[in-house]
């Protein structure tokens, strides 16, 4: 078998056992599921991952991955002010969160999987945090280093709770399931945060948000 299709066997025996960890959690991952999954054997799942751990290992790595990737790519763009890129940026973890929320949630909370994974997740949102306030310092230099990290700080903490195994706001009837009720959320925690951007300038962006979102996760 040659290299190309090995790593195309492999993406594929991956996404599988993502698929595994959404239907029933990490529990219901086995070689015979993910195979079955994959549309492979289970010698295959053995060749290439060897254990279960192995391919849990692989799995995780393989995800975080991704989203270094994603992350990198969204903030390296040059023509979107801080308004569009956090929309962009929010979008895409909200949207993450609601496609693979077993996995996230294994990521950041599971005990056995977490404190091994946690501290690369949260790195990278360090970094972004970093390019993020730099960004918020040149286009609104009244705002201090400080008030501008506790801007993002807080809009993070505000997405990043929509990952918790219980939502609050379905307490009160609020569901994030859907794409228009997120959207209203993010519209609402930006106008709060991000307030020295011009109406207009914000309405010219939106086709180029909405394109940037879309392009992310076609190619996902």
């Amino acid at each position: 078998m040659m290299g190309a299709e090995r790593d195309a066997v492999k993406a594929r025996i991956i996404e599988a056992t993502i698929a595994c960890i959404e239907k029933g959690g990490i529990s219901s991952v086995t070689a015979r599921s993910v195979a079955k999954e994959a549309s492979v054997n289970v010698a295959s799942i053995n060749y290439y991952f060897g254990t279960k751990e192995n391919l849990l290992e692989e799995t995780f790595k393989t995800a975080l991955e991704h989203f270094s990737f994603d992350i990198h790519h969204l903030l390296s763009l040059p023509e979107l002010h801080s308004h569009s890129l956090l929309k962009v940026l929010f979008s895409f973890l909200m949207e993450g969160i609601q496609r693979y929320p077993r996995l996230v949630q294994a990521l950041l909370f599971n005990e056995k999987i977490a404190p091994k994974y946690r501290t690369t997740f949260l790195h990278q949102f360090s970094s972004s945090i970093e390019v993020l306030v730099e960004k918020i310092l040149q286009e609104n230099p009244r705002c201090s280093s400080q008030e501008a990290t506790m801007r993002v700080l807080q809009m993070l903490y505000a997405v990043l709770s929509t990952c918790l195994p219980f939502q609050i706001g379905s307490l009160v009837g609020f569901d994030l399931g859907g794409a228009g009720q997120r959207e209203y959320y993010l519209d609402l925690l930006l106008s709060r945060y991000i307030d020295w951007i011009p109406a207009e300038r914000i309405e010219a962006q939106r086709n180029l948000v909405k394109e940037h979102i879309q392009k992310l996760f076609e190619s996902r």
